[in-house]
């Protein structure tokens, strides 16, 4: 049998209320916790230049990073809400959502021009240099779908609700 009086229930409603107040501490940290495992698996993903990819390298294969720059440009940031916080990975970079989801881009058609090396005369000499006036027709680019961002948060999610569901047991276990 358990017996409680009106001294150890106040107590108990200061240590519940301590503990309380640490949660939204504790839960920020695990979100940012997380919010980390995600973006650095997501710059792994966006980043595959020179290494051994056991995947084929034809289309839509992984995504082959040539200056890095988009590697560079995944961000985070935890926001705080309502109920305590969130974890944002992304980047702004304006080809970054055509890697993620694929999709098609319409070139015009357009002139320029060209110089080409070696280029023969009228006379039958080779000319140092030949400038003439080029065109491209008007067509479509198809760029394949290779995610980064989306494959990042599910290779980790299991990972990330583990880390941020351990904040209550922090909390509560001390």
């Amino acid at each position: 049998m358990i017996t409680l009086e009106s001294g150890s229930l106040d107590e108990l409603a200061k240590e519940f209320e301590k503990r309380a107040k640490r949660l939204p501490n504790e839960v920020r940290k695990r979100v940012v916790e997380a919010t980390l495992l995600v973006w650095a698996d997501a710059r792994d993903r966006a980043n595959w230049a020179g290494r051994d990819d056991p995947k084929p390298l034809r289309p839509p294969g992984p995504l082959r990073a040539i200056s890095g720059m988009l590697m560079r440009s995944i961000a985070r940031r935890v926001e705080p809400t309502e109920t305590g916080a969130k974890g944002i990975v992304g980047t702004a970079l304006a080809y970054a959502r055509i890697h993620e989801l694929g999709g098609e881009i319409a070139m015009p058609a357009r002139s320029f021009l060209g110089i080409a090396k070696g280029a023969k005369t009228g006379r039958g000499r080779k000319a140092k240099r030949s400038i003439s006036r080029r065109s491209f027709s008007a067509h479509t680019i198809k760029i394949p779908a290779r995610p980064y961002l989306g494959p990042a948060l599910e290779r980790k999610r299991a990972k990330a609700l583990e880390i941020i569901g351990s904040a209550t047991e922090t909390v509560h276990g001390n």
